[in-house]
C-alpha cells in the first residue's frame, strides 16, 4: 500500500511538473519579445516597444498619436442603464475593440467592486455589474460622475486635454484616472504619496503634449520576473522627458493593463497582461479607450 502511494504521488509530481513546463515555455513564446521595435499602426498611430534593464527590467509599449491625422477619433466605452451605483457590465478589451470595430484599445478608469483571490475566485467576471470610480462619457452623453474629485482625460472636437477635476462643456469623449503624476514638465511627488503609486506596478499613462495634438498611451508590462517589473510613477519621468509630454495622467493599473489593436480583421494584444497573476490571460474591466484611425496606404 505505502509503495504504491510512493508511485501515485511521484506520477502526480511528474504531471504537474511537466504541465508547468510547457506552460512555461508558451508564455516564454506567446509573450512580446524583450526587443526595442517602431512600427506605424495606422495613419497618426505609431507602436513603440522600449525595453530598459534599469531599475530593473522593464517593457513599455507607447503609443503615439498625432490627433491632426483625418481619422483619427477616440471613443470611450458607452455605459448601461442598470440599477443602482453600476455604470457597466464588465468586459474586456478586445471585446470592447471587436464590438465597436476599432482600430485600437487601451484599459480605462479604476471600479469597484473589485477582488483577485486565485486564478478562479476573482470580480469581476465577464457581464458582472460594476461602478466606475471617475467621469466617463462617449459621444457626449455622461454615464458616470465621481463621488469626489478626479482628474479626467477629456476629448473635444478641437483639442485633448487632462484637466483636474471636470470637463469643459463640449466634450465629446471622457475617460477618468487616479493621479495627475506629471505636470508642467515635472514629476508632482506631493501627489504620490501612496505606495502603490511609488512601488513598481504593471502602469497605463495618458500623456499630452502642450498642445493636446499629441497623446501618447503608455503601458507598461509588471509582476513578471525576468521578463518586466513594472515600474512607480515616479520612475517614469526620464520617459516624459524623452518624449516632450508636459501632462501625464495615470489609468487603472495592475492585471488591468492591455493594449489591443486591430490586425487582419481581428483584434491582437500587444503586451503581456498578467490577471490573477497568470501572464498573458486578459481582465474583465470597467471602461476602456478606443482609437478609430485609417489604414496604412
Amino acid at each position: 500500500m505505502i509503495k504504491k502511494l510512493w508511485q501515485f504521488l511521484l506520477s502526480l509530481f511528474i504531471l504537474v511538473s511537466t504541465i508547468f513546463i510547457v506552460w512555461g515555455f508558451y508564455i516564454q513564446i506567446q509573450r512580446p519579445a524583450r526587443q526595442s521595435i517602431e512600427r506605424p499602426l495606422f495613419e497618426g498611430v505609431t507602436y513603440y516597444r522600449t525595453i530598459w534593464d534599469n531599475p530593473r527590467s522593464l517593457i513599455f509599449h507607447i503609443v503615439e498619436i498625432d490627433r491632426t491625422v483625418e481619422g483619427v477619433q477616440f471613443f470611450v466605452t458607452p455605459g448601461e442603464d442598470l440599477p443602482g451605483e453600476n455604470d457597466y457590465l464588465a468586459k474586456k478589451t478586445t471585446d470592447f475593440l471587436n464590438d465597436n470595430n476599432l482600430q485600437l484599445a487601451i484599459n480605462g478608469d479604476f471600479f469597484r467592486p473589485f477582488e483577485s483571490l486565485t486564478p478562479f475566485h476573482y470580480y469581476p467576471y465577464e457581464g458582472d455589474p460594476i461602478d466606475i470610480m471617475g467621469f466617463a462619457i462617449s459621444n457626449g452623453v455622461t454615464y458616470s460622475t465621481p463621488e469626489q474629485a478626479r482628474p479626467v482625460f477629456c476629448v473635444t472636437a478641437e483639442t485633448a486635454v487632462i484637466e483636474k477635476f471636470i470637463c469643459p462643456p463640449d466634450t465629446i469623449q471622457a475617460i477618468g484616472g487616479g493621479t495627475i503624476f506629471y505636470e508642467n514638465g515635472q514629476t508632482i511627488t506631493e501627489r504620490l504619496e501612496r505606495i502603490y503609486l511609488r512601488s513598481p506596478q504593471p502602469r497605463t499613462i495618458i500623456a499630452l503634449d502642450d498642445s493636446g495634438d499629441t497623446v501618447w498611451l503608455i503601458l507598461v508590462d509588471g509582476r513578471q520576473r525576468l521578463y518586466s517589473q513594472g515600474i512607480g510613477l515616479q520612475e517614469l519621468e526620464p520617459l516624459m522627458e524623452e518624449l516632450g509630454a508636459t501632462i501625464g495622467l495615470n489609468l487603472d493599473g495592475g492585471g488591468s493593463v492591455t493594449l489591443a489593436i486591430e490586425e487582419n480583421g481581428r483584434s491582437k494584444i500587444l503586451n503581456s497582461p498578467i490577471h490573477t497573476r497568470i501572464p498573458l490571460r486578459e481582465r474583465p474591466i470597467g471602461n476602456h479607450l478606443g482609437i478609430y484611425a485609417h489604414p496604412l496606404e
